[in-house]
């Protein structure tokens, strides 16, 4: 079922659709409320996403567009894995008192080293891939380039910025340098996340800022204050969709805005009307599925792996389409069903308890303080993407072990320097007082 068939369905049964979402609602709303401290939490962001797609299910059922079995499956594998997500989950999470010696000192340097590299990774891709926001497809910029490495760096880069200049905000006098500083650095990190096509990349400044709330000042009370600036986002994104449409009509943008939330379920009705998904192309289910983690090291080989799932369903419902490098995302419940049939609903158990060990246990091992409270966000919002698409959860699951590793043996080289230089030399020469 392509889009504009999808589209023409929900307008002759959108009350259909409507009790199916609030239906959907319903089962979500627990885990929001529970689990989920403020609308600033990637993981609430997740979850409405969620109520769309899973609501599309439902949909596809009651105007008879599926068999009642896949239904049952997928309402299973849904539920499971729902269920095994939330094991590790605690309203009030429980901390490491932990600390990293010397963090004042050693955190300012971080900063340097990772804006410094921030800009020159920036600005060399600019360079030589040109700017995403202008290329045919942001999603292949550093395709066959060789300088893939730069777009698996950046991220944490910008996230470990961001976070540190929240923290100079937070300790600074009216008017200070430091102030200056971080304007500055979140100027330049907003113009970046606009130049890279992204429509996120202002939910991305939003999800560090919580992150440093509930991360390092441990407290998310007072984020309510702050909700104006989601109105701003959504507004933001909503004209967005006014560019990209060629339309001066802000009805009309809103129109398509609404759209694209109701299709949040894309993967679910290309894959199963009309049985799309038997198409679909893996080859050996362990080598598809762990190729975004292995891959990037040659452990496994990339010749003759099948595109991603989505786009493999984006050319079967539009041949047109075909070699476009775009389509729906591959959730836990679908990737499943398509690797085991039945057998889904174990795979589905399996990565919803990874994700809960890697969302809610993880970050909340490691130390306290601004560093290890930065990697915690980025793990966060990171591991959250295994709840939309485990192959896409995969390619950052290696991202974060690569920055991780990147991030410990700075620490350790710095530390090392300063032991050998003079003493206590790294402590005057970067005192941020």
């Amino acid at each position: 079922m392509t889009h504009f068939e999808y589209y023409l369905l929900f307008y002759e049964k959108k009350w259909i659709y409507m009790i199916m979402l609030m239906v959907c609602s319903l089962f979500y709303y627990k885990i929001w409320d529970k689990y989920t401290f403020t609308w600033f939490d990637p993981l609430r962001f997740t979850i409405v996403t969620n109520v769309f797609s899973s609501a599309v299910i439902l949909f596809l059922c009651f105007t008879e567009n599926i068999e009642v079995t896949i239904f049952l499956y997928f309402v299973m594998s849904i539920t499971i894995f729902w269920i095994s997500l939330i094991i590790f989950a605690k309203k009030t999470p429980i901390y490491s008192s932990k600390i990293i010696i010397n963090e004042n000192k050693l955190s300012f340097i971080l900063f340097v080293l990772f804006f410094a590299l921030f800009l020159s990774f920036t600005g060399a891709s600019y360079a030589m891939l040109g700017i995403p926001l202008f290329a045919d497809s942001r999603l292949e910029t550093y395709a066959g380039s060789g300088m893939g490495v730069l777009g698996r760096l950046n991220p944490f880069f910008s996230t470990y910025c961001l976070f540190y200049v929240m923290y100079l905000w937070d300790n600074s006098n009216k008017f200070s340098s430091r102030k200056l500083i971080a304007i500055i650095t979140i100027i330049i990190i907003a113009i970046t996340g606009i130049l890279s096509g992204s429509r996120s990349s202002f939910l991305h400044l939003i999800f560090v800022f919580w992150g440093y709330c509930h991360f390092y000042k441990r407290d998310t009370s007072s984020l309510s204050k702050y909700y104006c600036i989601l109105v701003i986002v959504i507004i933001v994104s909503v004209l967005s969709f006014s560019l990209k449409s060629n339309s001066d009509n802000i009805i009309n943008s809103g129109e398509k805005f609404i759209l694209r939330a109701i299709s949040s379920g894309d993967n679910y009705f290309m894959a199963l009307p009309n049985n799309r998904w038997e198409n679909v192309e893996t080859g050996p289910w362990a080598k598809h599925l762990f190729y975004g983690l292995l891959g990037p090291l040659r452990i496994i080989d990339g010749d003759n792996m099948p595109p991603p799932v989505g786009y493999q369903l984006n050319w079967l419902n539009n041949p047109s389409n075909y070699g476009v490098s775009s389509g729906p995302l591959s959730s836990p419940s679908l990737l499943g069903f398509i690797y085991f049939g039945w057998g889904g609903l174990f795979f589905s158990l399996v990565i919803g308890l990874f994700c809960s060990f890697v969302i809610f246990k993880l970050p909340y091992l490691l130390p306290k303080g601004i560093i290890a409270s930065s990697i915690s966000t980025y793990i966060y919002i990171s591991m959250i993407t295994f709840i939309g698409d485990v192959c896409l959860g995969m390619g950052y699951l290696f991202d974060t072990i690569l920055n991780v590793i990147l991030l410990i043996t700075l620490i350790s080289f710095i530390y090392l320097i300063g032991i050998m230089l003079p003493k206590q030399f790294i402590i005057k020469k970067y005192e941020f007082r």
